[in-house]
């Protein structure tokens, strides 16, 4: 009796993952057929989880996404024409008179700094080095920078990112561990690709009739602060720890998923008994009640699946922090 009780044990323990297995392909099944998208994703899935776990924040889309976002507000910034007047007084943005071109942005708060235009850049600490000349205004140049002993073609100490625009050439360095930088993109090498971000500054800094400006912005590998400031470093990581965070996730669920269906397998003659349990206990249910109960469910977990959980708005949101 001893035996059969611990055998019963096991077959409810059994049945339950089992059921859950089955649950769970099913709900896939589902997924597939009102998300086909989802297989879209998968490729871009799979190159932000390597991005993630290659363990280089300036490979991630993060990065590249505000390096190219900063760079579009330096360039913007020596495009004083872009403005409603060439004048390079801060009060009129105070005043919420905004240029004709729609950017609202200028470089400094400070009225008695040189302030090259609209374009404001956030208040940078020295954990962006960044360095604009434009020469729109001025044959000589005019030059804005947030330190003016850094050698803007030299990685300091402590950063191993590095971003120039000269003569129209856009390069980005990395540094290695041996201190060498190296070139990863330039403008001029066909086919070239960095961001579309980039792209689309890139384009507007040919097309512009002005003379090309200047500029270089240096990052350092490890912040000392964490403020809008270092958002390019900062934002990365969050994005990458999201993105592990979401591979924890679906790798505890293989694993789960496949330890039930291990068990289910395992203790097979266990289940079969309490199933010959169940099948005797609703056997005195008609077989209407039955057929409608399992209507009902189908209907919850359908209603479920299309308005209380959105698998491809959840993928998007894991995916593309």
């Amino acid at each position: 009796m001893k035996l059969k009780s611990t055998n019963l044990a096991r077959g409810v323990f059994a049945w339950f993952c089992f059921l859950l297995c089955a649950f769970s392909i099913i709900v896939g099944l589902t997924f597939a057929v009102y998300y086909p998208d989802i297989f879209e994703a998968i490729p871009s899935a799979v190159d932000k989880c390597g991005q993630a776990l290659s363990g280089d924040l300036r490979e991630t889309d993060s990065y590249k996404d505000n390096v190219s976002i900063l760079f579009e507000r330096l360039y913007y910034s020596t495009q004083s024409n872009a403005a409603s007047n060439t004048s390079t007084d801060v009060t009129a943005e105070k005043d919420n008179d905004v240029p004709s071109n729609g950017y609202h942005y200028y470089i400094s708060r400070d009225e008695s700094s040189t302030a090259l235009s609209w374009v404001y850049v956030e208040s940078i600490s020295k954990d962006v080095l960044f360095s604009v000349t434009d020469y729109s205004t001025d044959p000589a140049g005019k030059t804005i920078t947030n330190d003016s002993n850094w050698d803007a073609q030299t990685l300091p100490e402590g950063f191993n990112y590095l971003f120039t625009c000269e003569n129209g050439v856009t390069k980005i360095y990395y540094s290695d561990k041996d201190g060498d930088l190296n070139c990863v993109f330039s403008s001029d090498t066909p086919g070239a690709f960095y961001t579309l971000s980039l792209s689309y500054t890139l384009g507007a800094l040919k097309q512009s009739n002005a003379p090309s400006p200047k500029i270089s912005f240096a990052v350092r590998e490890k912040p000392t602060s964490y403020s809008l400031s270092n958002e390019i470093v900062s934002d990365a990581q969050t994005w990458v720890n999201n993105i592990r965070f979401a591979i924890s996730l679906v790798a505890a669920a293989v694993v789960m998923f496949t330890l039930m269906l291990l068990l289910s397998i395992l203790f097979r003659q266990d289940r079969k008994l309490f199933e010959r349990y169940i099948a005797h206990g609703l056997k005195w249910i008609w077989i209407e009640i039955k057929v409608i109960a399992v209507f009902v469910w189908a209907f919850v977990v359908l209603n479920i699946i299309s308005y209380g959980f959105d698998p491809a708005g959840t993928a998007v949101t894991l995916f593309s922090v």
